[in-house]
């Protein structure tokens, strides 16, 4: 019987050990790769907003996501958390389809973390 209890044990604690070392290499993709420097954890001191940006057909993506951090950062307590290109459209919404049609019109998606009130 002892060694029936044992041997859950340890598999138990190895299966805690597995999901923790996973989890380790996901945020180190997250940090490394995805650039996102959200804590895992975080307080309900603040709140975070999505934004969905279309740009004008000569600008820059990158310059144009630079000047939004600056915008962002310089004006409020915001912090830029991810931003990145929209590669893929997934089928929108009903309420995003009768808002612009089929064609989703952004370009990037922004996440920012502002200060709760």
């Amino acid at each position: 019987m002892r060694f029936v209890v044992l041997l859950v044990v340890l598999l138990v604690a190895g299966g805690a050990a597995a999901m923790l070392w996973q989890h380790a290499r996901y945020t180190q993709a997250r940090r490394e790769w995805v650039q996102d420097r959200q804590p895992l954890l975080h307080s309900a001191g603040v709140f975070h907003v999505v934004t969905f940006l279309e740009l004008a057909p000569e600008a820059e993506l990158f310059e144009s996501v630079r000047r939004l951090r600056a915008a962002l950062e310089a004006g409020a307590d915001a912090k830029l958390v991810y931003a990145g290109k929209v590669a893929v459209n997934a089928q929108p919404s009903k309420q995003l389809v009768e808002a612009f049609g089929e064609e989703v019109p952004w370009d990037a998606i922004v996440l920012t973390e502002f200060a709760s009130l």
